[in-house]
């Protein structure tokens, strides 16, 4: 089984501290505190605790976030290879995707997918996230 990644507990707070990092403005969660972006991991778990948006796994030692400047460069993001594996080994045996609950249904229906419905959506989500990232 995959190390969660983030444990997100409240998704549009946590996208709104994501946005208050990303432009530097305090404008999104609007609860008087102050979001500078985190320079270790300690102040990224207390500020998820203080938006009240998640907590970090125990398993992370470290932190790094790459902010892109918009220049001519271009940054392709890959996971890492364990990752896949882990996710696709993971989709065999549990027939659970792990998407986050506000678009599960949307993306299911309602339905139960088969293992290559799951399989063919994974190798759609992995091409996704590289696209997202890629700046």
């Amino acid at each position: 089984m995959l190390p969660p990644k983030l444990n997100i507990t409240d998704w549009e707070r946590w996208g709104k501290l994501v946005k208050t990092w990303a432009t530097g403005s305090n404008t999104y969660l609007q609860d008087g505190h102050s979001y500078p972006v985190p320079r270790n991991l300690q102040e990224l778990k207390d500020q998820m605790a203080q938006a009240r948006a998640g907590t970090v796994p125990q398993h992370f030692t470290s932190l790094q976030f790459v902010s892109l400047d918009g220049d001519a460069t271009l940054v392709i993001y890959l996971p890492p290879a364990q990752a896949i594996t882990d996710a696709e080994a993971d989709l065999r045996s549990t027939g659970v995707y792990p998407l986050p609950p506000f678009y599960r249904d949307d993306a299911w229906h309602g339905e139960n997918p088969s293992i290559a419905d799951l399989e063919k959506f994974h190798a759609k989500r992995i091409g996704e996230y590289t696209i997202n990232y890629c700046q």
